[in-house]
């Protein structure tokens, strides 16, 4: 009879493979728990839209998502017995925050513009603002680095430029006497 109950024990042990990793467009990385070290070992990220880059023959491998959503992750592994086995684990990749800066702009020199990429958990611009919203009065690129709520990082970037000045051709100017 046990008063004390079971020992404690590591439950990812039960897990035939870890991964790190949260956001579509991100590196994942996979790290695998069998024992002992596989043969060979073959991996599906369930990602049909990465390609070639969907399946991989590393013992460690990484992957970048394409896109947010639920992705089935199987292994297949043969062990240096013969023996082989394979595991799948659902992966959930969140998707990255879409920041909109708008197109490009032009405007007559001296005008301010309100740069606002939409709503989102903290931004950083390139000026080194933290605020949502920026005003600009002068030429050149602008860019906001935007998180999301999950997390994820993405980054939007305008070019402002000014209308030319107009100018005068008074060479072939004629002025005439009016009555």
């Amino acid at each position: 009879m046990s008063k004390k109950g079971l020992p404690t024990f590591i439950q990812t042990y039960f897990l035939r493979f870890t991964f790190s990793g949260a956001c579509a467009g991100q590196i994942f990385t996979f790290t695998p728990n069998f024992n002992p070290t596989p043969d060979s070992i073959h991996w599906s990220f369930g990602d049909p839209l990465s390609g070639m880059a969907d399946t991989s023959t590393l013992l460690s491998p990484s992957h970048t998502f394409t896109s947010a959503g639920k992705f089935t992750v199987t292994v297949f592994v043969r062990y240096p017995d013969g023996r082989t086995e394979e595991t799948s684990r659902e992966v959930t990749v969140a998707g990255l925050p879409q920041p909109n800066l708008g197109p490009d702009l032009t405007v007559c020199k001296g005008t301010s513009v309100q740069l606002n990429p939409g709503s989102f958990t903290s931004y950083l611009w390139n000026t080194g603002y933290t605020s949502a919203t920026l005003s600009v009065a002068d030429t050149g690129y602008y860019w906001v680095e935007v998180v999301n709520d999950t997390g994820c990082i993405n980054r939007d970037t305008l070019h402002l430029s000014w209308f030319r000045q107009p100018t005068i051709d008074e060479s072939n100017m004629n002025i005439a006497p009016t009555t």
